[in-house]
């Protein structure tokens, strides 16, 4: 799986935000199980032609993004395989980003911890 992770200024923490190609399947699921138009809207596209390693259109699953520490994401990384970071936060649009942070936001999914710390990540990215 690849996932876009964001360092959260001021913070000692990391947002993981998993991608995934399986668009159809994703909506279908909110759609029919939980009935949940907002949750939809919590999918951040991704044009594969944004990055070399995508080879089909992608979405970010801002529903079910997490929170997780430094220390935490060693123990997360299976260092039994090949771990390989494939662009920089320099070569990821910041638009993306920002979208990114919003539908995390806005996700009905996502608790109140998870929303200030995206909120604290969005105003000091505007100073």
């Amino acid at each position: 799986h690849f996932y876009l992770v964001v360092p959260l200024l001021n913070s000692e923490h990391l947002l993981l935000v998993m991608m995934t190609s399986q668009l159809y399947r994703k909506i279908s699921f909110y759609e029919k199980t939980l009935k949940s138009s907002q949750l939809i809207e919590c999918l951040v596209n991704v044009d594969c032609d944004w990055f070399d390693f995508l080879s089909k259109d992608t979405v970010l699953e801002c529903n079910t993004a997490r929170l997780t520490s430094y220390a935490e994401m060693e123990s997360i990384i299976d260092t039994s395989v090949p771990v390989k970071i494939i662009c920089d936060k320099d070569s990821i649009p910041s638009e993306l980003i920002v979208n990114v942070l919003n539908a995390v936001n806005n996700s009905p999914m996502q608790n109140n911890k998870m929303k200030s710390a995206v909120k604290n990540h969005l105003l000091k990215m505007r100073q």
